[in-house]
């Protein structure tokens, strides 16, 4: 099934269509007990009611069969549209996200050789930075 989506993008060559998509999604579905589809950063799509409403469409097919897991930003339209279709099962805590950025920032200034001189107030002083501005993301 994904060697002929392949093959008729030209070996890769091309974007698949989004009815292409589609129909290898659904073909997928029909193939395993469970499938697993992870949509990472939700608040960074250029298209982004076009992606809620695939994701709406997409949860209708085969519903236990299909497990979503989304992450975006704690954007107040993707948690609203999101909310409206599973409302006990959307959660969008950017706290959780903090701590993991936190950890992060920790072992990179009190692992790292190349700040193992600095100052115990500046490694604070950009670690509160850094969190101040990630809003709940991250790049690595």
């Amino acid at each position: 099934m994904l060697t002929k989506l392949y093959h008729s993008c030209h070996n890769g060559g091309s974007q698949p269509s989004v009815d292409s998509l589609h129909a290898t999604l659904l073909l997928i579905l029909e193939a395993f007990d469970d499938v697993f589809v992870i949509l990472d950063a939700l608040d960074e799509c250029i298209e982004r009611k076009e992606l809620l409403k695939w994701i709406k469409k997409m949860t209708s097919w085969k519903e236990r069969k299909l497990h979503l897991l989304a992450t975006s930003r704690p954007v107040e339209d993707i948690a609203k549209y999101l909310r409206s279709l599973d409302p006990g099962h959307v959660c969008m805590r950017e706290n959780l996200i903090t701590k993991d950025i936190e950890k992060y920032i920790d072992s990179i200034l009190h692992h790292d050789d190349a700040f193992e001189d600095w100052d115990d107030e500046v490694k604070a002083t950009i670690k509160g930075k850094l969190l101040e501005n990630a809003g709940g993301m991250y790049v690595c």
